[in-house]
């Protein structure tokens, strides 16, 4: 019954609402009294004045009584349309205030003074009056109410007749309390309506602001962490700037002291032995910008992975004869450990898994001052069932301490300060290790302790072929081996020893003074290889390499391989050559094997895909 009731009940007490304007609903405690005082004066005046005037009729001389009361009520509904009018609304709410004081008053003094069945609505009027008027009224009328009821108690006290004492109509008293209780009850409903909706929407209030308050909450928690780790990284990566202002002062110190040193009068040996420091120094100061580059690569998202048929047997052979020399320096066994399973033939990238391993064998020789370091190679199944190859790299050095394991796979990251200040480094090897096994699919991990040594792993999954060894690539009228490569670069020293490294390598080269040169000759002669520089004066090498892509694909040409042969390898750079059009990135400054390996990955390829598609 209550959902049924529900509807109507909120119709009849919304019905004002198409009356009353706009600006009413400005000041809802304002709305609030129009529409009690609404309710009030139409319905229950109407009821009143129909009442006494019925009682009246059939009446001989009780005229005099009802008359005043008619009138008033009158007066009250003749009032009420004036709160229609925004501009007489309070003055109308005043009104009804005072003429329903007034007849109350008359009622009471009429009907026998404090005795009446009338008197006890005095006690009602203030309330009414408060929430038709306001406050200051509701004092007034409480102040003239009591007088007025003081007033009577005395005249009744000094004997004083009141007009109707004891012979008050029951028509009277019938019509002023069901005036009073339509008002009463207006004012009750008005007062409950309004008391309930405001703790629903006080209630809704609270449990949207706890609901603000948390989300705040959690967004400071989550700020503050940011915050946290934006100065940790900002930290990590000033610390690692200053490393690498290190590591790069150092080599370049040998460099430039072996350059004066070749300057003076020598001996044979002697100018051998300053070379071999020039070109140690050189290879040093060419690893740490290759871990940068290379970084930067995989944050871009620009490194790619060619796996290929290797021989793993010819990595680690590699590897051993690279770094044995070290070793024995050092005082440091080198073992090999191998699976005598060993497949002939692997499918993966040997480019990577070369790096992998050499990273790992200068950790190894960096922090192992006396024992051994093992080289590790073993066949495993992994768990798919497919076979795979674990390569692994054991030493007896310092280890690593547990609360830092963490923390060695971020980049910029060492394990202790005084480690990188004892032995140096960028803190760039083991991440960049990680994220390469992680392209090439496998996995990464160490066992350490500390003070006894640290093996670090990687396992990749392998496709073994019994072919791929014997297999022999098709022959070519063409040499694959030499290749026409144009090199665009504004810097003339820069430009002749690029171009005098790769014809010492056999291929033929073509030099451009800038970009717009550059795309000149590339439309000219079509090279199977582009080496880009950058930043240049006439024209970037960004646009170089668009105007050149876009020549391609009005000419329906073979897409040839675009490095960007550059020092600018932030992580957002390389990612606008790439949109550029660009495939790869060399950084600088380059050597003949970064040369070599550049033209057997790249111009290599597009050799032979014009062959096959002339």
């Amino acid at each position: 019954m209550s959902g049924k009731r529900e509807p109507w009940l909120r119709r009849l007490a919304s019905w004002p609402n198409g009356m009353l304007g706009p600006q009413y609903r400005r000041d809802p405690l304002f709305l609030l009294r129009v529409k009690v005082a609404i309710f009030w004066a139409f319905p229950g005046s109407l009821v009143a004045t129909i009442f006494m005037a019925y009682s009246a009729l059939h009446s001989d001389d009780d005229w005099i009584i009802f008359g005043p009361f008619i009138v008033a009520q009158i007066m009250i509904t003749a009032s009420a349309f004036l709160l229609f009018k925004h501009q007489y609304a309070r003055f109308a709410l005043s009104l009804l205030g005072l003429i329903a004081t007034l007849m109350i008053l008359g009622a009471t003094f009429v009907a026998g003074g404090i005795s009446s069945m009338t008197a006890p609505w005095l006690t009602v009027m203030p309330l009414v009056v408060a929430l038709f008027v306001g406050h200051r009224a509701a004092i007034l009328t409480t102040v003239v109410s009591a007088a007025a009821l003081l007033g009577m108690g005395i005249l009744e006290m000094e004997g004083y007749q009141f007009p109707r004492e004891g012979t008050t109509p029951i028509q009277l008293d019938i019509g002023v309390v069901v005036w009073a209780v339509l008002v009463s009850g207006a004012v009750s409903a008005s007062i409950e309506n309004r008391l309930s909706s405001a703790i629903t929407s006080y209630g809704a209030e609270l449990d949207r602001r706890k609901k603000v308050e948390q989300n705040l909450r959690h967004a400071q928690q989550r700020l503050r962490g940011a915050i946290s780790e934006a100065e940790s990284g900002s930290h990590a990566k000033g610390s690692f700037l200053a490393q690498v202002s290190h590591e790069i002062r150092n080599p370049l110190t040998a460099i430039m002291g072996a350059i004066d040193l070749l300057e003076l009068p020598s001996d044979e040996e002697t100018k051998a032995a300053r070379i071999d420091m020039l070109r140690r120094s050189a290879d040093a100061l060419m690893e740490l910008v290759d871990d940068v580059l290379d970084y930067s690569k995989i944050e871009a998202g620009r490194l790619d992975i060619n796996p290929t048929q290797i021989n793993p047997w010819t990595i680690i052979d590699d590897i051993e004869r690279t770094y044995r020399p070290q070793a024995v320096e050092q005082g440091l066994e080198l073992l090999l450990e191998l699976d005598p399973q060993l497949p002939e033939t692997v499918h993966m990238d040997s480019l990577r898994v070369r790096q992998v391993l050499t990273n790992l064998m200068s950790n190894a020789l960096k922090f192992t001052r006396e024992g051994s370091i093992i080289i590790e190679v073993w066949t495993v199944q992994l768990s798919d069932g497919k076979p795979g190859l674990t390569f692994g790299i054991e030493d007896t050095g310092i280890g690593i301490p547990e609360t830092a394991h963490s923390a060695i796979f971020e980049p910029y990251v060492q394990a202790e300060r005084s480690i990188t200040e004892q032995y140096g480094g960028t803190g760039l090897g083991l991440p960049i290790c990680s994220r390469l096994v992680n392209l090439m699919g496998g996995q990464f991990g160490f066992e350490s302790e500390v003070g006894e040594g640290t093996r670090f792993w990687f396992t990749l999954p392998i496709e073994m072929s019994q072919e791929g060894a014997s297999a022999q690539p098709p022959v070519h009228s063409r040499p694959i081996g030499c290749s026409h490569i144009l090199v665009v670069e504004d810097d003339p020293l820069n430009r002749q020893v690029v171009g005098e490294l790769l014809e010492s390598l056999g291929h033929r080269v073509t030099l451009a003074n800038g970009g717009v040169q550059g795309v000149e000759k590339y439309a000219l002669e079509q090279p199977d290889l582009v080496l880009m520089d950058i930043q240049m004066a006439d024209m970037n090498g960004i646009d170089a390499s668009k105007k050149i892509r876009l020549w391609e694909t009005k000419n329906k040409a073979l897409r040839v391989p675009i490095l960007a042969m550059t020092a600018d390898i932030e992580v957002h750079r390389v990612a606008r050559y790439g949109e550029a059009g660009m495939n790869d990135v060399l950084g600088k400054p380059v050597n003949r094997d970064k040369l070599e390996e550049a033209v057997k990955g790249w111009a290599v390829q597009h050799t032979i895909a014009s062959i096959a598609n002339p």
